[in-house]
């Protein structure tokens, strides 16, 4: 169904997710739906919509999917799958190829964040080499503020989580590295990030607490998260360190690129999206990244960050409507 708007007729798109939240996979949603609401008509889709803190977490106004007709294009946007494709076309969003996940070959396209998720999302679903489009997410550039005089301050932001196999954000990878080379001399280190796991933030905690210059917070309002990207003068990352298994890894890096708008130097472990970032440094071992350290320039990094504002996924979102267009008035 096409709805007649302004005096001219607009196809309509209907955004689904499963991430009802302020994480990178909520953000992503509500970007997709800002960014197609400059081609068609949109609507958030029924689990969506039914959360009205959605909207206002993310500063959006899109009303809600009655199903009272199909939409031309039909956005999925979950990592676990589950979403039937309702639409005269449909796109499934991908985070990363979970094997557990089917759902994508029910879609006649996928949207995915980087070359990276492309690249084994097409590995896993070959017949949707044709239809893969890359849509990165954007990072909101304009709020971060010209960065404060540098401090001698190393952050690390994730949420803090465990699995059964050990996975994490590995803070106490860095934390260790921290104080077996005596940083606390020199250097203070900050980790924030959302609690997942009570045990493994209880745990860092006190080891961080025999150590001088360490601070351990959880989530932080984005004011403050801000401040501290301006702040620092490195950004420290760990996820994907002792994994064999390309999911636990970081599949695109917001934080990375989130502390280049602030000047602040990512140094990334060598695996996942992250490490194909513009502009960051890569470590394999975690006495890699001392070296890494020093010096950096940072109206370069600005420059990098800027390659993923919301003018560039706009950009990216118009060519995917084309290909869909094309296809729907074929």
């Amino acid at each position: 169904m096409s709805i007649r708007f302004r005096g001219r007729t607009r196809k309509t798109i209907v955004v689904e997710s499963r991430h009802r939240d302020a994480s990178g996979g909520g953000r992503y949603t509500a970007q997709l739906a800002a960014c197609f609401q400059e081609f068609g008509e949109v609507f958030l889709g029924e689990s969506l919509a039914d959360d009205e803190t959605f909207s206002r977490m993310h500063g959006i106004q899109i009303p809600r999917y009655q199903n009272s007709f199909q939409p031309d294009l039909f956005v999925a946007v979950s990592h676990w799958g589950g979403i039937k494709p309702i639409g005269k076309k449909n796109a499934h969003a991908m985070f990363f190829p979970l094997e557990a996940n089917r759902s994508p070959a029910e879609f006649d396209y996928l949207i995915c964040l980087n070359e990276f998720v492309r690249l084994h999302s097409v590995a896993r679903f070959p017949e949707k080499r044709d239809h893969a489009f890359v849509i990165t997410p954007a990072v909101e550039l304009e709020r971060h503020a010209p960065p404060r005089p540098k401090e001698r301050l190393l952050l690390s932001v994730g949420n803090y989580f465990r699995e059964s196999d050990g996975h994490s954000k590995n803070q106490h990878i860095v934390l260790d590295w921290f104080a077996r080379n005596r940083l606390w001399d020199t250097h203070r280190l900050v980790f924030t990030g959302f609690v997942v796991s009570q045990d493994y933030f209880a745990e860092l905690q006190d080891s961080a607490a025999r150590i001088p210059n360490v601070s351990v917070l959880s989530a932080v309002a984005r004011a403050d998260l801000l401040d501290l990207y301006a702040r620092a003068s490195f950004l420290i990352h760990a996820n994907g360190f002792g994994r064999d298994n390309s999911y636990q890894t970081e599949h695109f890096g917001y934080v990375a690129i989130e502390a280049m708008a602030s000047e602040c130097q990512p140094i990334v472990h060598n695996s996942g999206g992250c490490r194909d970032l513009p502009g960051v440094r890569v470590w394999n071992q975690p006495d890699d990244i001392g070296p890494l350290m020093y010096p950096y320039d940072g109206p370069a990094l600005r420059r990098h960050a800027a390659s993923f504002s919301s003018d560039v996924m706009r950009r990216h979102t118009q060519n995917f409507w084309r290909q869909v267009c094309s296809e729907l008035d074929a």
